[in-house]
């Protein structure tokens, strides 16, 4: 199920669909040529759409923009750090991957501030062989790095997404008499992982980081006709964050449907 539930939403992302769109289109050539030419335009379409700096704008300030980091957050009783971020040091790399350090460089902040005395890290990614560490424990790994110490850090191994998260949080929370949180995750993720805690009855504080757009991003975006002009051509990179915001969107339907939020 959890192999399901990470293939198929890949298949209505852009580049899946439009894989499957051209795919289609090359099947059906030989005797439909002119539904394989629509087909065709389509998936330019997704991908020229899916690649452009508006597009993407609309689709994920939305997201980003429903909670924003407090400049002085209050404190409370755990920092929790949601999943998805770290992989294993795979040889030849000698250290821990970050894929979004923005989340452990804010909670250890928020630690060295004095803001909580624990950071709970989440499991998000089972590893692909038993031998290897799960990323509760590579994340425990780059917090020390970061100077948060062992007996700051409370490690759940077990769970794979958000809801896991929240329900395995929420137990860590009864066992250690907690009853407030702040809540670190990507600016993008929080409307889904917030609600998801507090639909637990969670008392949750939102602390996001690793905005996707940034003001300057947006001020920067229209200074000049160059920069409109290039806005409006596909990039590579733009597509990564269209495609994150449209797993977002994803799954917020989703978790509603299940009841999750």
């Amino acid at each position: 199920m959890l192999f399901l539930s990470r293939l198929l939403p890949m298949l209505v992302y852009p580049v899946g669909i439009t894989c499957l769109l051209i795919a289609f289109a090359a099947a059906i050539a030989p005797r439909r040529p002119s539904l394989a030419r629509g087909c065709c335009l389509i998936a330019f379409a997704v991908l020229f759409l899916s690649g452009n700096r508006w597009v993407n704008f609309a689709l994920v300030e939305p997201l980003e923009r429903s909670y924003l980091p407090s400049p002085s957050p209050p404190p409370a009783d755990a920092i929790v750090v949601l999943g998805g971020m770290v992989e294993p040091a795979f040889p030849p790399q000698r250290n821990v991957h970050l894929a979004r350090g923005d989340r452990l460089l804010y909670a250890a902040i928020l630690y060295r501030s004095h803001k909580a005395p624990l950071v709970v890290v989440t499991g998000g990614i089972t590893p692909r062989r038993e031998s290897e560490p799960n990323e509760g424990e590579s994340t425990a790994q780059a917090l020390g790095v970061m100077g948060v110490p062992p007996s700051a850090i409370l490690e759940e191994p077990s769970s794979n997404n958000t809801y896991q998260e929240a329900r395995v949080v929420k137990q860590l929370m009864r066992s250690h008499k907690m009853d407030k949180i702040l809540l670190v995750t990507s600016a993008m993720h929080m409307p889904r992982a917030l609600r998801t805690f507090r639909r637990q009855g969670i008392d949750s504080i939102p602390s996001p980081t690793d905005f996707a757009v940034t003001e300057y991003d947006v001020a920067q975006s229209d200074a000049t006709f160059e920069k409109v002009a290039l806005n409006l051509i596909p990039d590579a990179g733009v597509l990564v964050i269209t495609t994150a915001a449209l797993k977002e969107y994803i799954g917020l339907a989703y978790y509603w449907a299940r009841h999750w939020l």
